[in-house]
Order: C-alpha cells, then sequence, then structure tokens
C-alpha cells in the first residue's frame, strides 16, 4: 500500500524500480488489481523514468486523448500509486508514490494469496528449500538473521 512517502526522482537506483507495477497489478494486491493496462503503462514509465510530466506522458501515450491520460492519472494518484506535485511549466509532475520494499511486500503477498492460499508461511517454506537447493551457504546467513529479527 502507498504510505504517501514520495520517493524523489533523483532517488538512488535501488528506491526506483524499472517494471513494479506488473508485480503488484496482476498479483493480487488489493490496492492495486484493478489498474488497466494503460494504467500500468503509464505507471511503469513514470517508475523507470522516476518522475515524468502529464504532458510528456500524453506525448507517450500518444494513441489515448490528453483528457483521459490526465484521468488515468489522477486514477493513479487516487490508488495510491503515483503523486503529483507542481512542475514549471504549469504541468504536474507524477513520481513514484511507492518504494521497493512496499512494491516488494505487495507482490510476495500477492504471490501467497494466488498461490499458497494466502500463506505466507507456505510461500517461505518454499523458498527456503529452493534456497537449499541453489545457495545451501545462504542457509547459516539466514539462520543468523532469524535469530536477529525474531523477538524472544
Amino acid at each position: 500500500m502507498g504510505t504517501g512517502r514520495a520517493t524523489r526522482p533523483d532517488a538512488p537506483p535501488q528506491d526506483r524500480i524499472a517494471s513494479p507495477i506488473a508485480a503488484i497489478s496482476g498479483l493480487g494486491a488489493p490496492a492495486h488489481t484493478g489498474l488497466s493496462p494503460p494504467e500500468q503503462e503509464i505507471a511503469s514509465i513514470v517508475y523507470a523514468k522516476g518522475a515524468a510530466a502529464a504532458a510528456e506522458l500524453e506525448e507517450a501515450l500518444g494513441d489515448l486523448p490528453a483528457p483521459a491520460v490526465r484521468s488515468m492519472l489522477g486514477d493513479l494518484v487516487a490508488k495510491g500509486v503515483l503523486n503529483e506535485t507542481g512542475g514549471e511549466s504549469g504541468s504536474p509532475i507524477f513520481s513514484q508514490a511507492l518504494r521497493l520494499v512496499e512494491i516488494q511486500e505487495q507482490a510476495l503477498a500477492g504471490v501467497a494469496d494466488e498461490y499458497f492460499d494466502g500463506s505466507l508461511e507456505k510461500a517461505v517454506r518454499l523458498l527456503i528449500l529452493l534456497l537449499c537447493k541453489r545457495e545451501p551457504e545462504a542457509l547459516d546467513r539466514l539462520a543468523l538473521f532469524l535469530r536477529s529479527a525474531v523477538p524472544r
């Protein structure tokens, strides 16, 4: 879910996402399951660039009328996917409203809902089995993490 915190367009690359919207729109994340393909495209452009002016997005989606693009931008702001700020030229600037960790959390929750009957525990069990197969040495690091992260 969006927290209202904007990630600046000049944010470090790890906080900017090249194609995040597919992760949160198609996997059952409650707040974003209703993104249409054009909304996904708009959001993907904004997240890949860090920020984009409304006029720039209208041009990028030239096959859609400008009022339709503006309406979708408003919907994406209302859904917490984008933030809107005033631009220097009068055209609003849209930036990502979700940080990478929020998108990752929503994507994993969506995977758990879709493929593991809503159980994060079942999803984690499978991830641990995959980790054992691919990176057995990582189990020691995971055990250390769990001992330090889980309160007793």
